[in-house]
């Protein structure tokens, strides 16, 4: 494991790497005693052993550093596309809320709350409407008789982040 003292940036670990340059073959074979090529080659191999451990460490801090990126990067990405289409193609409230109603048929809808800039476009819908200003285009709530449904785009969108990041 590295201390802090020998801390290496990923800059360097990034760096192409040179191909070896070959070396000449010499025509002489050299005799080598066994017995003092042993503990180089127990050096060479305990060194080994360290880097590969050093590179599993880091590896695995890389696999965390980026799970951890994409989990926080993923909503900021998420609602900078999305601003980018809404203003590009406005929501459509009327089928959003047309689809929550249908799904919570069988409870009884009192009240469909929109901005009165969008309240319009969905009278079709043969619910109460009414208006609220403090809500942000394309949001809506829909009271049932049980309670509330949020249909806020900010909650439909962690909805569906929460469903794609399982």
């Amino acid at each position: 494991m590295l201390s802090s003292d020998e801390f290496v940036p990923l800059a360097i670990f990034l760096l192409p790497v040179e191909p070896p340059v070959p070396s000449t073959p010499t025509c002489a074979i050299e005799r080598v005693d066994a017995g003092v090529a042993r503990p180089q080659f127990a050096q060479a191999s305990d060194e080994l052993a360290e880097t590969l451990s050093a590179v599993r460490c880091f590896r695995a801090a890389l696999v965390d550093a980026l799970e951890v990126a994409v989990q926080s990067l993923l909503p900021a990405i998420v609602r900078d596309v999305l601003g980018r289409e809404l203003r590009i193609e406005p929501v459509d409230l009327a089928a959003v809320v047309a689809d929550a109603v249908e799904r919570f048929g069988r409870e009884q809808v009192l009240v469909v709350r929109a901005r009165s800039d969008e309240i319009g476009a969905m009278e079709s819908l043969g619910v109460e409407l009414a208006t609220d200003d403090r809500l942000a285009r394309g949001d809506a709530e829909i009271e049932l008789r049980s309670g509330t449904i949020d249909m806020r785009l900010r909650t439909r969108i962690e909805a569906l982040l929460t469903n794609a990041t399982r």
